[in-house]
């Protein structure tokens, strides 16, 4: 049985890289564009992981609706690892406790796939 993932980022480029870069790891994947269908779907379906990004609403720059969401997501089903993704890890690290954190786009750099990949396969290496 293949592992699940659900992406959430209200940017649909972000949401189908992420998915691409969790298929090739063997997952089935899921996305949500929004807190609202994800926790939707988070009620009706078990994940093995959730990766969130913090701002689901850019044009708002103080929206952290991730952050909401990942204690909802938490809450529902506390086996789901969950990695958040932002462009702002230092603003919310001190906000959650029990995730991981990776930077969208390192200042100065590129996404790093590797950095991601090998987070994931590390938070769920013992459920396979």
């Amino acid at each position: 049985m293949s592992m699940t993932a659900l992406v959430v980022d209200d940017q649909n480029s972000w949401g189908l890289l992420l998915q691409r870069l969790l298929k090739k790891e063997g997952f089935q994947t899921f996305y949500a564009a929004d807190s609202q269908s994800a926790e939707k779907m988070f009620k009706e379906k078990t994940f093995d992981l959730a990766v969130i990004d913090v701002r689901l609403v850019d044009e708002e720059p103080g929206n952290v609706e991730g952050i909401k969401l990942v204690e909802v997501l938490k809450s529902l089903n506390p086996n789901t690892k969950i990695v958040v993704i932002t462009g702002y890890p230092e603003d919310v690290r001190q906000k959650l406790t029990g995730v991981e954190f990776i930077r969208k786009v390192p200042k100065g750099s590129t996404f790093n796939n590797k950095t991601f990949k090998d987070l994931v396969k590390r938070l769920v290496e013992n459920r396979k």
